[in-house]
């Protein structure tokens, strides 16, 4: 057995042994970081090498991440580990959540309206076939989310935020059908990499609903509050694969050039320094991308540097709590 993979799995468990700790977001990018480079090495020997990469992975902030989780408990399976049964199960359920899809099984659970409830499950499924995966029946999984609310409600987070023109709501499944046209649009995704298939403008705009699932924040719809027209979205959302928290914005051309990404963003600062508590917003865009540009220069944030990714010539910005705070006196 690998100590350092144990080691980082005993370090994972133990930031949620007594509910999440509060630091929990940056030391699971360190530990997934650390186990994705062991995995690299070739470190792992047995199935508890495996189990323990999986796990850590689990915890990851990706899409991806819990892929691999899921490809690396089926491996500490395939070497006997029981442990890994329930593990593979959940992974494979979580990473049909994060895609906005039914999960297999039955394993996770999402925050709504101050209460846990399971997320949506394939009506397929049985509780045998959960059995073979050591997953509990249904009705059990149902019993464990309404004690899970009593004992430790989540937090209801910022779901609702109002400006002067605007309305920012947390998006429901309902606003899909209008918001997945964003990826459609050419104008719209013109420095985003361009318009996508259908089916994968779908998949981004149920990821949005997943991301708020996850971290309790994301983007908003943005509404006007004059016509209730939907002009796009805006908000705050997990950079990648990082840490960092940025602020993102992507609006119909219909709403373009009215200010609307400069009321919405300032709105998102707000939350994220105030309720949120972050100490930090970033951003990234195109280089050529000049209203986007003019947007981060009015909401405060400082061009720091200039980097290659994506393919393009983009433009990192940052701004601290510390100068939003002044900016905001």
């Amino acid at each position: 057995m690998d100590e350092r993979l144990r080691r980082l799995y005993e370090e994972d468990q133990a930031d949620r042994r007594h509910g999440l700790h509060p630091d929990a977001q940056a030391r699971d990018e360190r530990r997934r970081r650390q186990v994705e480079a062991l995995v690299a090495a070739g470190t792992l020997a047995c199935a508890e090498d495996s189990f323990h990469a999986a796990m850590v992975l689990q915890h990851g902030s990706e899409r991806e991440h819990y892929r691999r989780a899921h490809e690396l408990a089926m491996r500490a399976v395939e070497l006997g580990s029981e442990a890994g049964r329930w593990l593979a199960a959940a992974t494979l359920d979580r990473w049909l959540m994060a895609g906005g899809l039914p999960q297999r099984f039955g394993t996770q659970f999402r925050s709504e309206g101050g209460r846990w409830v399971l997320w949506t499950v394939d009506p397929a499924t049985s509780d045998a076939e959960r059995a073979e995966w050591s997953v509990p029946p249904l009705a059990e999984a149902l019993r464990r989310v309404e004690e899970l609310t009593a004992r430790d409600p989540p937090a209801l987070g910022v779901g609702t935020v109002e400006t002067a023109r605007l309305r920012l709501e947390r998006p429901a499944e309902a606003d899909v059908a209008e918001l997945y046209r964003l990826w459609l649009d050419a104008r719209v995704q013109r420095f985003l990499g361009g318009r996508v298939p259908e089916r994968e403008a779908e998949a981004r705009a149920l990821g949005v609903l997943a991301h708020w699932e996850r971290h309790g924040f994301g983007p908003w719809v943005v509404r006007e509050l004059a016509s209730g027209a939907v002009a796009g979205l805006c908000g705050l959302a997990s950079f990648e694969d990082t840490p960092e928290v940025e602020v993102v914005y992507k609006l119909f051309p219909a709403h373009w050039g009215r200010g609307v990404a400069t009321e919405a963003g300032t709105a998102s600062l707000a939350v994220g320094f105030g309720p949120l508590g972050l100490e930090r917003v970033v951003a990234m865009t195109q280089a050529g991308n000049l209203a986007s540009r003019r947007v981060l220069d009015k909401l405060g944030l400082r061009h720091l540097r200039d980097l290659r990714r994506h393919g393009a010539e983009q433009r990192w910005y940052e701004i601290a709590a510390g100068e939003w705070r002044a900016r905001s006196r």
